[in-house]
């Protein structure tokens, strides 16, 4: 009977301590920061909703406030104005057009996103400054002979870009020739003013039958004769 009464109170006894500790380990469970990620999960990293502070390989994004075109007497100047000093970026010729990509810059203009402007100066067609995505900026300069010669700096106030554009070449068309008599031409008559006077200075329509024609025809009544003259019928 001692026995029994024994193993009641061991088994008793076990269950307190397990009452005991399971609270404790759910506390130590709660503790748990929320940002601490689960043993084998990933994090991932939180995106920046503004695109102009977004960095890209760890360069600021410059932004670019206002653009100004300028006829020049060699052509055009570009003035970009910008807050930050932008990089010299390569160029490409695609066509009559002159194109360059500026990384880690957006157009902030007030009057919209992009800027175009047509005929801006002699020898140019067209100048466009367009958004790209991932913070790009694209320039084309276009010609109207061929793709313009530019030049490119930067500083930390602004980016400026001058176009020379291709000169037009010059083709000279010369026809050479003889003269060839021709007999049925008549350059004068004396039909209404009964003197030799050209034809083009006698104010009147005058129609010449030469005798050559008369001949070459071998016509013989004046039916057929007048069969060389307009507006004649029998």
């Amino acid at each position: 009977m001692k026995q029994q009464w024994s193993l009641s109170l061991s088994a008793l006894a076990g269950a307190m301590v397990l009452a005991a500790v399971e609270p404790a380990f759910a506390g130590a469970l709660l503790k748990r920061s929320p940002l601490e990620a689960e043993p084998g999960t990933k994090t991932l990293p939180v995106e920046v909703s503004d695109p102009v502070r977004r960095k890209q390989n760890d360069v600021p994004v410059v932004e670019i406030t206002n653009i100004q075109v300028e006829e020049t007497a060699e052509g055009l100047q570009l003035q970009l104005e910008t807050e930050g000093e932008l990089g010299i970026p390569e160029t490409a010729i695609v066509g009559n057009a002159v194109v360059t990509e500026i990384d880690n810059a957006v157009l902030m203009l007030a009057e919209g996103e992009d800027f175009i402007v047509s005929d801006p100066a002699t020898g140019i067609d067209r100048v466009s400054v367009t958004s790209l995505p991932e913070n790009r900026v694209r320039i084309e300069i276009l010609g109207i002979a061929g793709p313009p010669t530019i030049a490119i700096g930067a500083d930390g106030s602004g980016f400026t870009v001058t176009a020379t554009p291709m000169e037009e070449e010059i083709i000279d068309i010369v026809v050479t020739g003889e003269q060839i008599e021709n007999d049925y031409f008549v350059p004068e008559a004396t039909a209404g003013t009964r003197t030799d006077t050209p034809l083009r200075d006698i104010p009147q329509s005058i129609q010449v039958i030469p005798t050559e024609i008369i001949a070459d025809q071998q016509a013989i009544s004046i039916e057929e004769i007048l069969e060389n003259a307009a507006s004649v019928s029998f």
